[in-house]
């Protein structure tokens, strides 16, 4: 027999009988020797529960990776976009470039499935050479070039500024010394 469409469903946490039903996402957390809260499952799956800080901070290091990675990203971009009109009258500078596009992409693959000092150096390095090539092509009379003393405000060479700035910055800030931090 069943229950006409007006009847009031069991309240939560009961079946239609009355019989509680238990509830799938409810996992006491039983603390062991050691202190640190474990799951209670006896499997090898058993984890510790993280706190809110040990979260926070995991969650800081993958979205200063992420940044980090899409800034590389950026630095690619931004060579790829200029890669034409530089293979065709630099020929060296256009193929510097392709090295740059494919170390930066390649890197930000890298620095998004783990952080490290190494991969935050490596960054920088990326960053910095970029930068430095910039600022060399800007000043200096580079062969086969003149200075470009005028192309200091070009939108391209502004957003090539800045992502490069951007990505030293979050390198400077992800090897700075923390304590308990985990590798960002």
């Amino acid at each position: 027999m069943t229950s006409p469409p007006y009847a009031a469903p069991p309240p939560a946490g009961r079946s239609s009988s009355g019989q509680p039903v238990p509830d799938p996402f409810f996992r006491p957390v039983h603390p062991t020797p050691s202190g640190v809260p474990m799951s209670p499952s006896p499997s090898t799956s058993a984890r510790p529960v993280a706190s809110p800080a040990v979260l926070g901070a995991a969650f800081e290091g993958l979205l200063r990776r992420g940044l980090g990675a899409a800034g590389l990203l950026g630095i690619a971009l931004v060579h790829l976009l200029d890669l034409p009109a530089t293979l065709t009258a630099r020929p060296y500078l256009g193929w510097a470039h392709v090295a740059q596009i494919l170390v930066s992409v390649a890197l930000a693959e890298v620095l998004l499935r783990r952080g490290g000092p190494i991969r935050w150096l490596l960054a920088a390095l990326v960053a910095a050479t970029a930068l430095l090539g910039d600022l060399l092509g800007r000043v200096s009379r580079l062969p086969m070039t003149d200075a470009d003393l005028a192309g200091w405000f070009a939108p391209l060479a502004l957003a090539s500024a800045f992502v490069e700035v951007a990505v030293l910055v979050l390198a400077a800030v992800a090897l700075l010394p923390r304590s308990g931090q985990p590798d960002s």
